[in-house]
Formats: C-alpha cells, structure tokens, sequence
C-alpha cells in the first residue's frame, strides 16, 4: 500500500515538474530509468552484503521492525517535504528493501512451519494478500486523484493513510518478531499438529527398493491398488468369507 501510493506521487510530481511536451516525455522517461537503476542496484548489493549481516547483528523480530520503521519515516518526510527528490529517494529505498530485506526476511518466518502450513499460507499472502494491497493503494490514489480539492495536495493526503497503513504495519511486525522468538526456542513447528485428523495415527509404510525407484505417478497407482485390495478384504470379511484363503 505504502509503496503504490509513494510511487504514484512520485511519477504525479515528476510529471508535472517536466511538463507535457515531447523534452519533457524524454527527460521523464530518463528520471523513470535512474530510478530503476537505483532500485535494483541497492537490491543486489544489499542483497549480496547487507542481509546476512543484518539478520546476524540484530536477529529477525528486530530486522522485521527494520521496514515499518521506515516506511514512517518516508512517510513523514514526504508528507512535510513533498518534492521530487524526497519522493525519488523514498521510494526507490522502500522498494529496494522489500526486494533485499522485508521479504527474505517473511519468507525466514516460515522456517519453524509445517509443509501444509507453508503451501496455504504463502500461497494465500502472494497471492491475494499482495493483490488485495495493492489494490488497496490504488483505490487511494485513485480517491485522492478524482476529488478536485484534494487532487493540489495529493502529497499531503494521500500519506495521511499510509501512515495509519505504517503504524499497522510495525504492530504485526513487533507481534509476529515476538511469536517467531517463541517458537524458536520452544521448538515448536507450527502446524504440524494439524497435519492428522484427531483420533488418528500417521504410520509410514515400509518401501521397497522397486518402490523407492518407481516413478511418483507410478507410486500413486500402486497406492491407489492397494486401497482397492483393502476393499476387496473388507468385503469378503463383511460377506462372511476368509480373505486369508
């Protein structure tokens, strides 16, 4: 949410900074170019050096708080200076650490999970959860863009709901660094209660060698036999008849 609607400002103020004519399309189009150039090349390198480093010094409930803190912080620059260069500087630095920070470090939340666990969960955060904030940020954009008394100071009101968004977003992060220290050192896998239904018991079945260098479609076939097979028996056994002979 925090970087659709400090994007949208930005690209908003370079706009109207560099004009409509054909020099400034092409002086705009050069400032979109340095932006990714920032972007990325701050993504590699702290990807490449900063990550490990960070994570070792201050552990993943503190790193966690690492973007929140910053999201506030831009949030408030921008909302007392909105110019090009603060909105520049904020926002390729905000998408530069989602990339080479927060999002390494959500995915290091998953560790203490079960298989189940993670399939559903990030499946759902990526997917809809991503999807529905940034939809989340255009709607703003779009609000604060379509009102005439609004749309001079978009800047200003537009920040007014990412730093409620920031605030949210730093009381998870402080909620979730906690949890995730707890079950650390409990050894808890979270998640792995639930993989059985109640009253019932996983037991592996021996393999083979034949089985274990079977293809998986070829395993799923065989599974599927034997479950007829202990049918087969159930129902001799129901019909009064010996399996056994």
């Amino acid at each position: 949410v925090v970087l659709t609607v400090l994007d949208f400002e930005m690209k908003v103020v370079g706009r109207a900074r560099y004009g409509g004519d054909r020099r400034a399309t092409e002086e705009f189009a050069r400032l979109m170019g340095q932006f990714g150039i920032l972007v990325n090349s701050t993504s590699f390198f702290f990807s490449l050096l900063g990550f490990s480093y960070v994570v070792r010094k201050l552990g993943l409930a503190t790193t966690l708080l690492v973007f929140p803190v910053l999201c506030l912080t831009a949030t408030l620059v921008c909302y007392v200076h909105p110019s090009l260069p603060t909105l520049f500087v904020a926002t390729a630095l905000l998408k530069a650490l989602t990339y080479a920070l927060n999002e390494p470090a959500l995915e290091m939340l998953y560790l203490p999970t079960s298989t189940d666990i993670k399939f559903q969960a990030k499946a759902w955060i990526d997917v809809v959860g991503a999807r529905t904030a940034k939809a989340l940020g255009s709607a703003i954009n779009d609000v604060v863009q379509g009102s005439p008394a609004l749309r001079t100071r978009l800047p200003q009101y537009g920040n007014v709901p990412t730093f409620v968004v920031s605030l949210i977003l730093l009381v998870v992060a402080v909620r979730m660094g906690r949890r995730y220290d707890d079950v650390s050192a409990s050894g808890e896998v979270v998640g792995d209660a639930a993989a059985a239904p109640q009253g019932y018991e996983l037991v592996e079945q021996p393999r083979s060698a034949a089985t274990e260098s079977a293809s998986p479609f070829k395993r799923s076939l065989e599974r599927l036999h034997s479950f007829d097979d202990d049918d087969s028996e159930l129902d001799s056994v129901e019909g009064g008849e010996d399996p056994r002979r």
